[in-house]
C-alpha cells in the first residue's frame, strides 16, 4: 500500500486493523492471509438502544433484545469514545474518504445545508453556514477504491446518500464498488418498510434502491420462515424491508466467497431510520417487555420525550436489526447455506458494527439532545460505538505476546 493510499485509509480503524493483523501473521511466520472485512452500519442507532452493556458503559436498555450484537461485543473489542457527525451523510462521507468536511474531495458538513435546524431554533441561530455539499467528489480516493488496488473485491448494499445527487459518476459503481445494490443518493426507506404488490401481482419495495430489493420482495414462504428460525404466522405475509437487506448480504456473500479473492462488504441498512415500522411478530414480542424508562435528562427536547411513546415499535425495530446481523455472521459461517460448515470463512473476516450518529426514536440518556441538535457544547456530540468480532483480531493480537 503507498502513502498516498494509505492517507486516505488510515482513518478508519477497521482498514488499520487489518493492516494489523496482515503485518503481524508475516512478522510470526504466518502467510499473511488479508481478511475478509465485513463493515454493517445501522442509520439513526443511538450507543446504547440495545442491550449489549460493554459497548454502552453500562446504559443500555433492559428493553432492547439485540443478542447478535451482543454475541458480537462479547467476543470482539468495542470502541465506546469516538465520536460521529450529526447525521447520516457527513458520517458516511468521512468513512469513505477518511477525510473531514473540510477537506477538498469531502465538503459533505450535513444532510441538505448548514442552515438546517430544529423547528423553532432558526431565528436563535447566532451563524449563518457555509458551503456544503451533498455528495463526496468523483475524485475522492475512497475506502473502496483503496481496497480494490490492493486486492480486494467490494460490494455495497443498501443505502449510501452521498452519491447521486448532482453527478452519477458519485454513485458507489463509480467510486470503488464492484457490486452495488440499491447505493444512491435517498436516505430512507421512505414510504415503507414493506414489499407492495402491483396491479400485475409483482412485488416491489416502493421507491428504494432503484428497484433492487425487488428480487428479494417475495411474501415470506413456508421454507424461508424455516430457515431463519421465524414464527409460521409470517409465512404468506409482506416481506419487510432489513429481511430483503439481509437476504441481499447472504447473496453477495455467497457470491464473493467463492470468487478466490478477499472482499470488503458495506452493508448500510436502512433501518432505524423512520419510517419505524416493525415486523409485527417482533411487535407482539416487545409488547410483553417491560418498557422501564431511564430516568428523564434536563434540557431533553419536547419531540424527544413524545417519542419515548412509541418505544415499544421502535424496540422491535431494532430487533429486527439485531436478526440481519446474525443472518451475516451466520452466511460467513456457511456461505453456501448447505448446513456444512467446512467452507466457513467466519475465522478470516472482521465484522465492524456501528451506526452512523445518535438516535432520534428513544431517550438518548445520559447524552443529551438528539440527532441533528447544534449546540456549541459537546454534549450535542452523539458517540458511537464499533464492534469488531475477535475471533481474527484476538487471536492475532494473542500471537504477539507467546
Amino acid at each position: 500500500m503507498t502513502a498516498c493510499q494509505t492517507s486516505y485509509v488510515i482513518a478508519l480503524c477497521v482498514v488499520c486493523s487489518v493492516a494489523a493483523c496482515v503485518e503481524s501473521a508475516d512478522q510470526e511466520g504466518g502467510s499473511g492471509v488479508q481478511p475478509n472485512i465485513v463493515f454493517i452500519m445501522a442509520d439513526d442507532l443511538d450507543w446504547n438502544h440495545l442491550s449489549a452493556s460493554n459497548g454502552a458503559l453500562g446504559s443500555a436498555r433492559t428493553y432492547y433484545h439485540t443478542p447478535h450484537l451482543e454475541q458480537l461485543a462479547a467476543s470482539g473489542v468495542s470502541f465506546t469514545h469516538c465520536y460521529a457527525m450529526p447525521n447520516c451523510a457527513p458520517s458516511r462521507a468521512a468513512i469513505l474518504t477518511g477525510q473531514y468536511p473540510a477537506r477538498s474531495t469531502n465538503g459533505v458538513y450535513s444532510v441538505h445545508h448548514l442552515n438546517r435546524f430544529p423547528k423553532g431554533e432558526e431565528e436563535t441561530t447566532p451563524f449563518v453556514g457555509g458551503a456544503n455539499r451533498s455528495d463526496i467528489a468523483a475524485a475522492a480516493i475512497t475506502l473502496g477504491e483503496a481496497l480494490q488496488m490492493n486486492g480486494y473485491t467490494t460490494a455495497h448494499i443498501g443505502k449510501y446518500h452521498v452519491g447521486g445527487h448532482d453527478d452519477l459518476a458519485t454513485l458507489p459503481q463509480h467510486q470503488g464498488f464492484d457490486l452495488n445494490i440499491g447505493g444512491n443518493n435517498e436516505g430512507s426507506q421512505r414510504k415503507s418498510c414493506f414489499a407492495m404488490q402491483d396491479a400485475e401481482g409483482h412485488w416491489y419495495f416502493h421507491d428504494v434502491g432503484d428497484g433492487a430489493f425487488d428480487r428479494f420482495a417475495a411474501p415470506y414462504s413456508a421454507a424461508y420462515v424455516q430457515r431463519h428460525e421465524l414464527p409460521a404466522t409470517l409465512i404468506g405475509s409482506a416481506k419487510h424491508i432489513t429481511d430483503a437487506q439481509a437476504d441481499a448480504a447472504e447473496s453477495v456473500i455467497r457470491q464473493l466467497a467463492a470468487g478466490g479473492k478477499p472482499f470488503y462488504l458495506q452493508l448500510h441498512t436502512y433501518a432505524v431510520h423512520s419510517k419505524v415500522i416493525p415486523r409485527h411478530d417482533l411487535l407482539a414480542e416487545a409488547a410483553g417487555r417491560s418498557m422501564t424508562l431511564p430516568e428523564p435528562v434536563p434540557g431533553a427536547t419536547a419531540v424527544a420525550q413524545y417519542k419515548l411513546d412509541r418505544r415499544q415499535e421502535y424496540a422491535a425495530f431494532v430487533t429486527g436489526l439485531d436478526q440481519a446481523v446474525g443472518r451475516v455472521v451466520q452466511a460467513l459461517r456457511d456461505p453456501n447455506n448447505d448446513g456444512d460448515e467446512a467452507d466457513s470463512i467466519l475465522a478470516n473476516t472482521i465484522i465492524v458494527f456501528t451506526s452512523d450518529n445518535g438516535g432520534t426514536h428513544d431517550h438518548n440518556a445520559p447524552l443529551k439532545g438528539k440527532k441533528g441538535k447544534r449546540e456549541i457544547f459537546p454534549r450535542a456530540v452523539f458517540e458511537c460505538h464499533l464492534l469488531s468480532l475477535g475471533l481474527v483480531l484476538l487471536l492475532r493480537i494473542q500471537s504477539l505476546s507467546a
